[in-house]
Formats: structure tokens, sequence, C-alpha cells
């Protein structure tokens, strides 16, 4: 969640590359993805003296964080529920 929220109000996330982050963080797009102490520092120095990268990382961030908005999940599960419900209600063999 704090990587999600540094996202959302627009911090630049340097993070571990752990497999929870898969799909949400890709390195020198949306965070810079380190794994060991070294990698750490030298994302912080980058950061730190390239604004450009900075503001690109910070942008698609969180164009990123915004398709996991829990109203926008919220909405697509419904549908998806729906969805399925209308197909059960369809079929003769299945009772609701």
């Amino acid at each position: 969640m704090a990587v999600m929220e540094a996202m959302a109000v627009g911090r630049p996330v340097v993070a571990r590359n752990l497999p929870s982050y898969e799909g949400l963080l890709e390195n020198e797009d949306t965070a810079l993805v380190c794994t060991g102490t070294d990698e750490f520092v030298s994302g912080l120095d980058r950061l730190s003296k390239d604004q450009q990268l900075a503001e690109t990382i910070v942008k698609n961030a969180r164009a990123n964080v915004a398709d996991h908005d829990i109203r926008k999940v919220a909405r697509e599960l419904t549908s998806i529920y729906e969805s399925l419900l209308r197909t059960m209600t369809k079929r003769k063999d299945v009772k609701t």
C-alpha cells in the first residue's frame, strides 16, 4: 500500500524487486526497481540529479496507480459478477 500511496501522491518510487510488485512497478518507467543496497543508493542519486527521469516516473506511476483505484476495481468486479449471474440464470441446469 505504501508504494501505491507514494505513486498516487506524485513521489518517485525506489523499491525492491519483489514478486508482489509485478505488474505494478516497471523499472525506469513507474519506479526504479532495485535488488540491493548499492542499487538503492544509485537510484536515489539518479533521481536527485535527473529531474526528467523523476518526472517521467511520477507521470507513468500516477497513470498506473489510477488503474488500481478501488472504485474502478469495484465496477469491474460488479460487471463480472453480473455477467456471470446472467449466464447462470440462462442455464437450465443451474439454480440461483
